[in-house]
């Protein structure tokens, strides 16, 4: 996993009027944006600062409206974040901010030839603007902090990258010299940027969407280009990143603390000649690898990452007895498993024999994506296998896989409390809204559980807190010691009789906060299966905020509030009950 630092910012739904717009190529229309909105104002009770965007690369998500009116897709305002609501009409797209002041917003979105098939319903909107038109939008959630050791800036990207690299020109958040490598579609899309003498940008003209026009670029410079403490920054099409992100990684030795390569979007279809982009529109974010229909293709895949097969052919490739070899495996198991990997499109047949095609080694390469095949996500899909005794017998089906409940491994196993922890991290983006709790100045604040890290780091710049750690083993003299214990994603994976211990443990603070997810997030397409892995996990599956506050009231706590924090995470405040149930 990467080790990038950023910062967290509240949430705000903002409707922002569109001031004028302007061409700054012929190929990007650039949107400036305004209105009371964009500094300090009030939605829904709740007072909400002015908008910010420190960061060179953040990004604003636009809400549009497929169809009908814009009020049935808009976000519902919480105190520091937002909730989705679930409805076919939402189209979200991310842009980068250009230019910010105190009073304007600059948007700048890439111009395909006007009707073609490239145009996104972002870059209709951007068409059709005018000014007194309105245009919602949300965020930035975070902005990216660049390591302190930089000696020298690598900016990659296609023409959807343009407004990141325009801006870290214009506010040079470092002062270390800057290459910046741009394919273009057309000599059009040079635009003029603030370089100074020490920097270089070469514009690489490219046909629209070619794949290797980035990497081979970056491929060919020499070793002074990347010499000393390099922090790479990359966005374009993903796939064309990907040789990129191995180069840096693997040749050059730029880690990930310095590496920040993302996918704007994902082709799905052949260029057309007169897009700059493939079929996709600036920001739309690349989907991770996409999971099978077919269960024996989950199997074969999942077996190929497990046996070391897919990485082998990373490297280089082989045929089928060179690999039967290699991997202690008969060729004649290994033919039918290559034949199910080709269908699924990650392997293909060469003159050498069989070679990763891109979708392979994007797979190889996406430690999000190979954990649905062998990580704790994959663990939690097959234990779903024993979800019928499970029902039977009352127990969790993880428990009749592995012998043991989730709880209790992860107790003895760092790698899979590792596990649950890397699953809470994106916490750390809602933690604007728990800061903002009017809990922790001057409070002694104890935090567990799998999700503590993020909120020891955010809590840690509360004035007048002292925050501390509670090792996975609670003991009563820091609970004690604790004006408020914090569980921070404790109790999702526990059974209710763990939950009830792990309460019980904290029962003499004066007060307790259960960080947990008690409502799907509205936005997320396998909410349905998500809970039914949960079942399997903890005979349970998501608590709500009053299933909590029940088990809660039986080791002699009563709830004193419900905060939101967003994407369905609520933060339960419990006080000692005058009168426990059990």
């Amino acid at each position: 996993m990467g080790h990038r630092r950023f910062t967290a910012h509240p949430l705000a739904l903002r409707a922002l009027t569109v001031m004028r717009t302007s061409d700054v190529t012929p190929r990007m229309r650039r949107i400036t944006l305004g209105g009371p909105e964009l500094g300090a104002f009030e939605r829904a009770g709740h007072p909400l600062a002015a908008f910010t965007s420190p960061g060179f690369d953040d990004h604003v998500k636009l809400v549009l409206a497929g169809e009908g009116p814009i009020e049935a897709v808009l976000p519902t305002q919480l105190a520091a974040g937002i909730e989705w609501v679930s409805s076919p009409a939402l189209i979200t797209r991310d842009y980068t901010p250009r230019r910010v002041t105190a009073t304007e917003l600059d948007l700048d979105f890439v111009l395909h030839a006007s009707g073609g098939e490239a145009e996104g319903p972002a870059e209709r909107w951007a068409r059709a603007a005018r000014p007194g038109d309105v245009l919602h939008v949300v965020g930035p959630k975070s902005s990216t902090l660049l390591p302190d050791d930089v000696d020298r800036v690598l900016l990659v990207g296609d023409e959807t990258a343009l407004p990141a690299i325009g801006r870290f020109f214009d506010e040079r958040p470092t002062d270390a010299p800057v290459h910046a490598i741009i394919a273009i579609a057309d000599d059009a899309a040079r635009q003029p940027l603030a370089t100074a003498a020490s920097d270089r940008v070469d514009w690489v003209l490219a046909a629209p969407g070619d794949p290797a026009a980035l990497a081979d670029a970056v491929l060919a410079l020499d070793d002074e280009a990347t010499a000393g403490s390099v922090f790479a920054w990359g966005g374009a099409e993903a796939r064309a990143l990907l040789p990129i992100r191995r180069h840096l990684a693997r040749t050059v030795g730029v880690p990930k603390s310095h590496t920040d390569l993302t996918g704007y979007w994902h082709r799905t279809a052949a260029p057309a000649d007169d897009t700059a982009s493939g079929d996709a529109e600036q920001a739309q974010p690349a989907p991770h690898v996409a999971l099978p229909d077919s269960p024996v293709r989950w199997f074969a895949i999942r077996a190929a990452l497990r046996l070391g097969i897919l990485d082998a052919l990373d490297e280089r490739a082989a045929d089928l007895d060179a690999l039967a070899r290699a991997h202690g495996v008969p060729a004649r198991a290994i033919a039918p498993l290559l034949r199910v990997l080709a269908d699924a499109g990650l392997v293909a047949p060469g003159p050498d024999g069989f070679g990763l095609t891109s979708a392979g080694a994007e797979l190889v390469d996406d430690e999000h994506g190979r954990e649905h095949f062998e990580g704790h996500e994959a663990e939690a899909a097959l234990a779903l296998a024993e979800l019928d005794g499970a029902f039977r017998q009352g127990v969790p089906a993880w428990q009749l896989r592995h012998g043991e409940t989730l709880a209790t491994q992860a107790a003895s196993d760092p790698a899979v409390a590792a596990a649950l922890a890397e699953e809470t991290a994106g916490l750390a983006y809602l933690t604007p809204a728990l800061v903002a709790l009017p809990l922790w100045t001057g409070a002694r604040v104890g935090v567990g559980g799998p999700g503590a890290a993020p909120v020891i780091d955010a809590l840690g710049d509360v004035e007048g807190a002292a925050v501390f750690a509670l090792g996975a083993d609670v003991e009563p003299a820091d609970v004690a010691s604790a004006d408020v214990v914090v569980l921070a994603r404790t109790l999702e994976h526990r059974t209710d009789a763990e939950s009830l211990d792990e309460l019980a443990r904290v029962a003499t603070a004066p007060l307790v906060v259960v960080i947990e997810r008690a409502r799907a997030d509205e936005l997320d397409p396998e909410a349905a299966e998500d809970a039914l892995a949960r079942v399997a996990v903890s005979g349970t599956g998501p608590r709500s905020a009053d299933r909590l506050a029940q088990l809660a009231r039986e080791v002699g706590f009563a709830r004193l509030a419900t905060h939101e924090l967003g994407w369905g995470i609520e933060a339960i405040v419990f006080g000692p009950s005058p009168t426990p149930e059990r």
